[in-house]
């Protein structure tokens, strides 16, 4: 069987090689999957191993699963924020957000549970610093929307996120100091153009209700009302929970509120980078434990700092709708975050392309917001919101053609 898959992968069918003994390269071209086994040692079982999980497939269809996996984590990272709003009393955010962390554990430990499924009846049960340091970036991305939103409002926050977040994205797969997550691109030219429409699609979406009052004639007074609608819509909220939309403090504080909606960013885009450190035995889904771990551990640290400072009523926060509705806001967010790891993982995707694509969840959060929520019935901005789909989707098309290792 070994031989065979040899043969097959070689492009050839060369005399076959002794155990142990160096692969020679053969003069048959072999496909890239198979290049980096020539020169290389072969040992028993290691060829047998690389046939069945070994390195990422590359074919046209891996690639399909690659985007498809993508795409679907941007459908859980829009997704899991309107279990917030489904709380009949809007919950404490900082709560809230120690909940979903705790989600994101109990989801990250199920995964593991499962493991012997594909793990041949067996689970590697290991701790990775790497792996908890992505928990971490996680809840600092949404513990700054709790600055960024009372301080620059609501829809000035989430483009200013959604932008930075997608820019860091990319400049990590780019030209980030390691690889991986660093890869080469097709033209560096079309892959700075394509973020820059991802960009414009994700602004104009975020804004699509102020400038479909505008543009439809509604004047000064439509726009307001716009405004007022994006306050209302939590779809594009990281926490999930209905906030104020007026930023406050002056040019003073609507700056501070912008510097740490960009921060945001900074994190949200940067949350699985340090997976490219983890140990190879506990890399892919075997991390999730530690990440899991990780954003628990500090989730419950920053509830109890906001408890002991601002001792916020915790009647409310701790009512078992808050609670089952954070813990499966957490589990759709993991969610999102498996299809990630899995994506990049198996199915070879780079990081430059596929984290951007799923800071594509405004798209998706502003279906909910729209049509199941019925938080905008204006006609021109609905208009004005698919438009800034289409330049959105131009863009992700644009960076999975041009951008890092594609």
């Amino acid at each position: 069987l070994k031989l065979v898959w040899l043969r097959q992968a070689l492009g050839g069918t060369p005399p076959p090689p002794e155990l142990g003994a160096a692969c020679p390269v053969w003069p048959h071209p072999a496909p890239a999957a198979a290049g980096a086994m020539q020169g290389a040692t072969l040992k028993p079982d290691s060829v047998l191993e690389l046939a069945i999980k070994g390195g990422p497939d590359v074919t046209s269809g891996g690639m399909a699963m690659a985007f498809g996996l993508a795409a679907l984590s941007a459908v859980f990272n829009g997704t899991f924020g309107i279990f917030g709003k489904m709380c009949r009393t809007a919950p404490d955010p900082v709560i809230f957000n120690t909940y979903l962390t705790y989600g994101a554990l109990i989801s990250s430990l199920a995964v593991l549970a499962l493991s012997p499924l594909w793990e041949d009846g067996h689970f590697l049960l290991g701790f990775s610093w790497w792996g908890a340091l992505c928990g971490v970036l996680f809840v600092f991305a949404t513990l700054f929307t709790f600055i960024a939103i009372p301080l620059a409002g609501l829809a000035l926050s989430a483009a200013t996120w959604c932008c930075s977040a997608v820019l860091v994205a990319f400049l990590w797969g780019a030209v980030g100091p390691v690889s991986p997550p660093r890869q080469p691109m097709r033209s560096a030219v079309m892959s700075t153009g394509g973020v820059a429409v991802m960009i414009a699609g994700v602004l104009v979406i975020n804004f699509s209700s102020q400038l479909g009052r505008r543009l439809g004639g509604a004047g000064e007074k439509g726009a307001a009302e716009g405004a007022q609608k994006q306050a209302e819509a939590t779809d594009v909220d990281e926490d999930g929970s209905a906030s104020e939309a007026d930023g406050e403090g002056g040019a003073g504080g609507r700056a501070v509120g912008l510097l740490s909606a960009a921060t945001v960013g900074l994190f949200g885009g940067s949350v699985l980078v340090p997976a490219a450190f983890v140990p190879k035995d506990l890399q892919g889904l075997k991390m999730l434990p530690s990440f899991g771990i990780g954003a628990a551990f500090t989730g419950s640290l920053v509830a109890a700092a906001y408890i002991a400072l601002w001792q916020p009523s915790l009647s409310s926060a701790m009512r078992p709708q808050a609670v089952s509705y954070g813990v499966l806001s957490g589990i759709t967010w993991n969610l999102g975050n498996i299809c990630q790891i899995i994506a990049q993982g198996p199915y070879g995707l780079s990081y430059g392309i596929a984290y951007p694509i799923l800071q594509s969840a405004v798209l998706f959060g502003g279906l909910w917001g729209i049509y199941w929520f019925k938080e905008e019935t204006h006609g021109p901005s609905i208009a004005i919101f698919w438009l800034g789909a289409l330049v959105l989707v131009a863009g992700v098309i644009a960076l999975a053609s041009f951008g890092p290792g594609s």
